[in-house]
């Protein structure tokens, strides 16, 4: 049986909150939330249609995020929706709100202004920047995941069967 693609996603979101919560307090809380949007929500390579046109009313929010002025008209939004879909296929729109907050907060490498213009551009340079910024915390979280595995001793049978070995 094949599970669906929401299935696969709720699986491997389980997966993910056991292992976030077997490393603590490894991670700061802003980590985590940047992991639990990055690893749990769906990604834009899996949106449906419908998917698709919730995400075109979003964008009017995250424009004013970023202290756009005017809402994006409608063709607008579909072009940056379309563009996502095609270019930041690895992205959830929760990603992008993450991204637009760390833009403003200053935490990006990616400083310059939209000029009142939420365009393809600035999206594009916001979401590669965001997406250095995100790796640095993937790579910080494998390597905890991977310190917190546990060395298991071999048994003295295990042991005895090496040095035959050798």
């Amino acid at each position: 049986m094949k599970l669906s693609t929401i299935q696969t996603k709720e699986i491997k979101a389980k997966e993910f909150q056991q292992s976030i919560e077997k490393l603590g307090k490894k991670l700061t809380k802003e980590e985590t939330q940047i992991l639990i949007c990055h690893n749990t929500k769906l990604k834009f390579r899996d949106y449906s249609a419908e998917n698709v046109k919730e995400v075109q009313k979003s964008f009017v929010k995250a424009s004013s995020m970023v202290g756009v002025n005017e809402p994006l008209e409608d063709w607008a939004c579909v072009d940056l929706t379309l563009f996502c879909v095609s270019e930041f296929k690895d992205f959830s729109f929760s990603e992008i709100i993450e991204a637009c907050k760390k833009y403003n907060s200053g935490k990006l490498d990616f400083k310059d202004g939209h000029y009142q213009n939420f365009s393809q551009k600035f999206l594009g340079d916001l979401l590669n920047s965001y997406r250095s910024y995100r790796n640095k915390i993937l790579m910080k979280y494998h390597k905890e995941l991977e310190n917190s595995i546990e060395q298991v001793e071999p048994t003295e049978e295990e042991k005895k069967a090496i040095e035959k070995d050798y």
